[in-house]
């Protein structure tokens, strides 16, 4: 199995560059998280370096030992997480929002250049490069997808508590059909995306 390196990271030259990803632009509920980090390699073990992976290929006891042993060894690393809420989704463009997010993250951790996961530059003056699907190439975007997947899905499980109709501790906030049947039946909470739930609410599942 391929796994990601510093191959991208060493393209740019650059001693100060930061991996941005974000966590929930398709769901239903909940915020999108994004989280921004900047990797001292020289501090990674190989064995550490050997649990990274695409945070969608991973458990949640692999994403969740990642997430702790970058978090408590802070010579791996930096790391800053920003939120897209539910209110600003419902207000304007989700792409933008999240943009935007991923600019306040990558400003916080100070990062000079950056290798942004997707195909969208991010809104800051500083050298980028959009890579598709880069959570499975750069160790920096896929411990920045690990930590925004940790972090956004204990926010869900957390409200899960307080909603338990809609199963966000089972769905993460996704419009599986046990999701889609919960709204339909119960209608949305403040923590539902609206434009993503029109359709269940106007024509059913």
């Amino acid at each position: 199995m391929t796994r990601p390196d510093f191959s991208l990271e060493n393209q740019l030259h650059h001693p100060h560059i930061a991996g941005v990803d974000e966590v929930g632009y398709g769901a239903w509920s909940g915020p999108v998280v994004v989280a921004a980090v900047v990797c001292c390699p020289q501090a990674m073990s190989p064995d550490f370096l050997s649990q990274i992976h695409d945070s969608k290929k991973m458990s949640p006891v692999q994403r969740e030992t990642v997430f702790r042993t970058f978090m408590s060894h802070p010579e791996m690393g930096q790391s800053a997480i920003d939120y897209v809420t539910v209110e600003d989704m419902n207000r304007g463009c989700v792409l933008r929002c999240t943009l935007h997010a991923m600019a306040h993250a990558v400003q916080a951790v100070g990062a000079k250049a950056v290798l942004v996961d997707g195909c969208h530059p991010i809104p800051l003056d500083i050298m980028q490069k959009s890579i598709p699907r880069g959570d499975g190439k750069s160790v920096s975007i896929a411990l920045a997808s690990i930590i925004a997947k940790v972090v956004r899905d204990r926010e869900m499980v957390r409200l899960s508590v307080q909603h338990p109709l809609f199963h966000w501790d089972q769905n993460k906030g996704y419009g599986t059909l046990l999701h889609r049947k919960a709204i339909a039946k119960n209608g949305l909470t403040s923590h539902h995306r609206k434009v993503y739930c029109r359709r269940v609410l106007e024509k059913g599942l």
